[in-house]
């Protein structure tokens, strides 16, 4: 149960940690030991409909930040645009998770970003004015729709004893310390977490494919474009039965009668796209984007691997494409009428 709270302030939450949080805590920590650093912190509220009122928070994983965070011996920061992208493409496969139904009743509630950790210098414990003045700026700011933030601290080789009751002893060096802090707060109050081993919580999903690897994204990019393939917005469906939201789009080119709709699973290329083909859609404006893709999906005419070919994660899909087009007339390549009224076909060399 949740600690007795100091009058006027309303009890704390029960507060359950992965284990596979503390593990990435341990190993951010080590990896930075002379500077500061940290992670995002993202899980789960229950609002204490099993805990009689006493709502809830599950810690279920980190998103650490890329190689633009600031770290030094006395400053980190982090938030850079790949958490961002890392948190909504988490957010939205939980929320897949949810409609299909395959989570607990406890555990169908919105995933969340909670908070942050991070490491501080000379084996300070706690949040530091500035920490509270930014977490204070931050639950105040009416677009992040908060009310509380975790802020747990990190150490290594503290000479605390690790008895407080905020604190778990994560290995021989490591130490971590958790607070808690509310809207109507004055200061961050300790808040006692409980450790839960990774099989009893869910795990979230990986991340995707260009998020992972963008170079990755932006080399396929290059080579349809130069084989006059253009590509519309990136939508996100549960289209290929992976339990992970699929990353798709459409590639046309300009005065073609039909083109190539994509999807590749979250883990492509190692795992072959699968392309269908459709009469030209206007799906190069986002307005209800995801529904019109889905729909022209479902109508779309599948496109197997032709004879003799097989895919392999060498493969990009500008090659595929090129081998699609070259054993069938698909409409997906415009047709130009010349003076002398001869319709001449526009193909790119393979």
């Amino acid at each position: 149960m949740a600690d007795l709270a100091p009058q006027g302030q309303p009890l704390l939450p029960n507060l359950v940690v992965a284990q596979r949080v503390l593990d990435k805590m341990a190993a951010a920590a080590r990896a930075w030991q002379e500077d500061e650093t940290g992670e995002a912190l993202i899980g789960l509220v229950e609002p204490g409909h099993y805990t009689n009122g006493v709502p809830g928070i599950c810690l279920l994983d980190t998103i650490a930040p890329d190689e633009s965070a600031l770290r030094m011996a006395h400053s980190f920061q982090q938030g850079d645009q790949l958490q961002d992208e890392l948190l909504w493409w988490l957010q939205e496969n939980w929320r897949a998770r949810r409609l299909r139904g395959d989570l607990t009743p406890r555990e169908d509630v919105p995933l969340r970003y909670l908070g942050d950790w991070h490491k501080q210098p000379d084996g300070m414990t706690r949040p530091s004015h500035g920490d509270l003045r930014t977490a204070r700026d931050w639950l105040r700011d009416p677009d992040n729709d908060m009310d509380f933030l975790l802020a747990p601290i990190v150490t290594l080789n503290t000479a605390a004893a690790g008895a407080a009751r905020n604190r778990i002893r994560i290995d021989g060096r490591t130490c971590v310390d958790f607070w808690y802090l509310q809207r109507q707060d004055r200061d961050f109050r300790s808040i006692t977490p409980v450790v839960y081993q990774d099989r009893h919580l869910p795990r979230l999903v990986a991340a995707p494919w260009h998020l992972q690897h963008p170079q990755r994204l932006d080399d396929e990019i290059d080579r349809l474009q130069q084989r006059g393939l253009s590509l519309a917005p990136l939508v996100f469906l549960d289209l290929l039965g992976n339990c992970a939201l699929d990353v798709c789009f459409m590639l046309a080119r300009p005065g073609a009668a039909r083109s190539f709709l994509v999807a590749t699973p979250p883990d492509y290329p190692a795992q072959p796209p699968q392309l269908r083909l459709t009469d030209n859609a206007a799906l190069d404006e986002e307005t209800r984007l995801h529904e019109r893709f889905a729909h022209c999906w479902r109508a779309a005419r599948p496109l197997s691997a032709p004879a003799g070919h097989a895919w392999s994660a060498e493969c990009h899909l500008a090659d595929w494409v090129a081998i699609l087009e070259s054993v069938s007339d698909l409409g997906t390549i415009p047709t130009d009428t010349g003076a002398a009224g001869v319709t001449h076909t526009q193909r790119s060399a393979p």
